[in-house]
């Protein structure tokens, strides 16, 4: 079983994406070239994913990649020695939260969120967690007093050091 922490930092359990029945006579499952691809990763209930799965198998033994979804196995990908295969589907989720799709190595985590609004396209906007600071019409930020306390005491101390000097 696999153990991943999430970003709220809560741990789930998760059955291993990866199997390989090895045996001296049968070879080696390596899997390579892993890649799971989701689009869109978040949006409103129902959301409509695309995930699209490949993989790559460079050993001389058969073995499969698991795609899990929420820690629940939803299709395997079975390969021969030296094969590669690809698959493309649809999958709805119908409920809210964080949704982690798993395969072979590769996570990726589906946030369904109906507050999250959807544009004209169909897409949902990024977050914009990185607002920048809002500017006055000269470009400055909105502290211009700071600059001027910061001057004062300067001057404060400067005038005691003098007089403390003389």
């Amino acid at each position: 079983m696999l153990w991943i922490e999430d970003e709220e930092g809560e741990e789930h359990q998760y059955r291993d994406t990866a199997t390989a029945e090895e045996d001296e006579e049968e070879g080696e499952f390596i899997p390579e070239n892993v890649v799971l691809d989701i689009e869109p990763t978040s949006g409103p209930t129902p959301l409509d994913v695309v995930i699209s799965i490949s993989a790559e198998n460079t050993g001389d033994g058969y073995g499969e990649l698991i795609l899990t979804i929420d820690g629940d196995v939803h299709t395997t990908m079975p390969l021969e020695a030296e094969e590669s295969d690809s698959d493309s589907f649809t999958y709805t989720f119908f409920e809210e939260g964080k949704w982690i799709v798993g395969f072979g190595d590769e996570f990726e985590t589906v946030v369904v969120d109906d507050s999250l609004e959807e544009d004209e396209n169909g897409e949902t906007p990024p977050d914009d967690d990185e607002t920048p600071p809002e500017d006055d019409e000269n470009g400055d930020d909105d502290a211009p007093g700071f600059a001027l306390v910061l001057l004062a005491v300067s001057l404060i101390i400067a005038v005691l050091i003098h007089k403390k000097k003389a």
